[in-house]
């Protein structure tokens, strides 16, 4: 059995078409950029370079708090990630 992974949704890709980032509708995709695509389900999404940097930057220290609440059987001082939709 293979080991499952939450990155295995996210991929960066070049966009095909120009078209707004999905979370900031003032960051422009242009054809042909880069882009983070976030697969959930069967929906897809599309954020810009400089989003998806602020997310990972964001939820970084929160998968690091995670971290260590599950190595410590769960028990953790630290607050839990912040619930929130996938990017």
């Amino acid at each position: 059995m293979g080991q499952k992974s939450f990155l295995s949704r996210l991929e960066i890709d070049a966009a095909q078409k120009a078209h707004n980032c999905q979370h900031s509708k003032k960051h422009r995709i242009q054809k042909g950029d880069r882009r983070l695509k976030v697969s959930e389900g069967y929906s897809v999404s599309y954020y810009c370079l400089v989003c998806a940097v602020k997310f990972v930057e964001n939820d970084s220290q929160g998968l690091s708090d995670l971290l260590v609440a599950l190595r410590n059987n769960g028990q953790s001082s630290a607050p839990s990630l912040p619930s929130r939709e996938v990017p």
